[in-house]
């Protein structure tokens, strides 16, 4: 480091100040160059020769009194204010976007000479280094003629489907791998997402679920919240999960168990294109243009976080996707002509006992002393009971203990989704509370894992 900065004294660049024939090797001032274009235009009217330390000092440091500058330099004082705050209001970066290559000479220069030259206010929020370009799986080199120019992407795929994919595929930081089979699965997942939009655009509202209603649009503001968040870190990956993907497969979702509301799909669908703009934005621009928006979706307020969520809906539902994966993980053992199925739910103690446990810190001791103190003491084989579930609680994760705990009553959820069950499953679902039945597997269900019984020909 100490020979870098001059190791040259012919070509382009600044002089050292204190030895001639040293040029400052460009490396160096090139980093805070940016200050200049901030400026460029509203300088003109100093003579270049008065430009001292006296008008950076004020410029960037914010120090000297202008009114004395402004007499110095032959400019009116609010001249110069105006120089300052277009530097201040331009030139901090939120990030600097680089390529990994760079992080030893020129992003390390940027690094020091913001430090020593500039004030804490314009010093860049982050540095962001691009991934390596591979091209199916090989290093992308024009020596060895291993490139794909994104003009050549563009006419082959079109645009959008250019800009999402390489947004998509990797965190701009990491190596992205193009290949042209990937590719044109983004452009058949665009196409299914505009036969969907327009799919929506025509149909008729139906009676809805307002739980259905409610789930969607919390659904949905997570998704905003999580895509407003990702950009805000540069992630363009994860925000085209939530923005695309994510948003999509809940409003397929939200029709397929009989979500019908026109209006709320039409709003899931608006928050989705303007979420999308800054990817696709020809596409965009169209949906936006067809469903009545106002001048351009690229001038439209991106969706705004919004915490008012409702977080019970949201529980019910992915009750029911648990329930659902388990009944499908089950059915793949069981023998012989299938007729039916039967869910039976667990009795409400055992929802307060999971409570106590994770309240004493699955610590059988101290969850012995608390069911002591409740009427769940005089429940029959309480504390057997009590001992399976502390084994079982201490293999789970804490996001699984924290699930067990939340308040959620199970027989409403699956009795008002029985016919869904039915018909996803192609077999007549039968919902029981475990007081309800006789069956020996009754005393098996537990909180958010009720026991689930195939009825066979056999049985």
């Amino acid at each position: 480091m100490k020979e870098w900065p001059c190791t040259r004294n012919v070509g382009l660049g600044t002089r050292l100040p204190w030895d001639k024939k040293w040029i400052i090797e460009s490396l160096s001032d090139s980093t805070i160059y940016m200050t200049y274009y901030t400026m460029a235009h509203l300088i003109k009217k100093i003579d270049s020769e008065k430009l001292d330390d006296d008008f950076f000092d004020y410029v960037f440091w914010k120090k000297g009194n202008v009114e004395k500058l402004s007499s110095r330099y032959g400019v009116e004082p609010e001249y110069l204010r105006s120089i300052q705050d277009s530097v201040h209001y331009w030139h901090p970066q939120d990030f600097r976007v680089s390529a990994n290559e760079l992080i030893p000479n020129h992003l390390t220069f940027f690094v020091f000479h913001h430090l020593a030259v500039l004030p804490e206010d314009m010093w860049p929020s982050g540095i962001a280094t691009f991934g390596m370009g591979i091209l199916e799986g090989a290093k992308m080199a024009s020596s060895k003629g291993n490139i794909f120019p994104v003009s050549r992407a563009v006419e082959t795929y079109g645009a959008d489907v250019t800009r999402f994919y390489l947004m998509y595929m990797a965190e701009p930081w990491q190596d992205f791998d193009w290949r042209g089979v990937q590719a044109e699965a983004v452009k058949k997942q665009l196409n299914r997402f505009y036969q969907l939009f327009i799919e929506i655009l025509g149909m008729q509202s139906t009676e809805t679920d307002a739980h259905m209603d409610a789930w969607l649009e919390s659904k949905m503001k997570i998704h905003v919240n999580k895509a407003n968040d990702a950009l805000e870190l540069f992630q363009t990956r994860l925000a085209l999960q939530h923005a695309f993907y994510l948003s999509m497969q809940d409003i397929r979702w939200y029709m397929k168990r009989g979500g019908g509301n026109r209006e709320v799909l039409l709003n899931a669908m608006n928050k989705m294109v303007r979420m999308l703009a800054p990817f696709i934005p020809h596409m965009a621009e169209e949906m936006w243009s067809i469903m009545g928006g106002k001048g351009f979706v690229s001038l439209a307020e991106y969706p705004k976080k919004n915490n008012d969520i409702s977080h019970y809906d949201i529980r019910i539902e992915d009750y029911l996707v648990s329930v659902m994966d388990d009944i499908g993980n089950i059915k793949k053992i069981v023998k012989g002509e299938i007729t039916g199925i039967d869910i039976i739910v667990c009795p409400e103690w055992k929802n307060e006992l999971v409570k106590i446990i994770a309240d004493s810190g699955m610590d059988m001791k101290k969850t012995a002393e608390k069911i002591r103190k409740t009427p769940l003491k005089d429940m029959k084989g309480v504390f057997k009971e009590a001992g399976k579930m502390i084994n079982n609680m201490k293999k789970t994760g804490p996001e699984e203990i924290e699930w067990l705990q939340k308040d959620l009553d199970e027989y409403s959820v699956l009795s008002s989704a029985v016919n869904f069950l039915s018909e996803s499953t192609g077999y007549p679902v039968r919902i029981f509370r475990s007081s309800e039945t006789n069956h020996p597997k009754a005393s098996r269900s537990m909180p958010k894992k009720p026991s689930i019984i195939f009825k066979t020909s056999d049985s």
